[in-house]
């Protein structure tokens, strides 16, 4: 609804990531904002929503409200900044809050790697398998939407595992 009015498409054009703008207009903040910038389809949404908040909630008991909103924001700066070095080899996708998503899913994974849980009450799993299941999505994203679609979720993942795997 945002992306469809005036108002929204001048938000949208002041948190979303754009190489040029960020180069050229100097729009540096930018490389962490763009996490804020709305999907494309509803379902996207409320598909992250509910992942972050199964995976981040236990993240954030763990690590405390200040280290996780440390998180977030060293995710989508680790995601901004992956887009902004390989937009000068190709064009780059970076909105949505996907990055965080999957971020969340990895750190959670690393941290709570040898907790055994159940995948859809389906499938039982322990919690450095979904390290794997988050990389294995971005790969079928890399399929479904092509390459420049996953630059920002491996910056972002690649920050959570650096997080998780003891920066702090």
């Amino acid at each position: 609804l945002t992306k469809s009015t005036a108002f929204g498409s001048t938000l949208v054009g002041w948190l979303g990531f754009s190489d040029p703008a960020v180069i050229d207009q100097y729009k540096v903040w930018t490389l962490v904002t763009h996490v804020l910038v709305p999907s494309i389809h509803w379902f996207s949404v409320v598909i992250n929503c509910l992942m972050l908040y199964f995976f981040a909630t236990e993240l954030e008991d763990w690590w405390g409200s200040r280290r996780m909103a440390v998180f977030f924001v060293a995710a989508a700066l680790g995601a901004g900044l992956f887009s902004l070095a390989v937009s000068f080899l190709t064009p780059v996708a970076a909105a949505g809050a996907r990055p965080l998503v999957v971020a969340a899913i990895s750190a959670w994974g690393l941290v709570f790697r040898d907790r055994v849980t159940s995948l859809f009450g389906l499938v039982e799993m322990k919690g450095i398998h979904f390290v794997w299941l988050s990389l294995a999505f971005v790969g079928l994203d890399a399929l479904s939407y092509g390459l420049t679609t996953i630059v920002p979720r491996l910056g972002a993942i690649a920050v959570a595992v650096g997080l998780s795997m003891g920066l702090w």
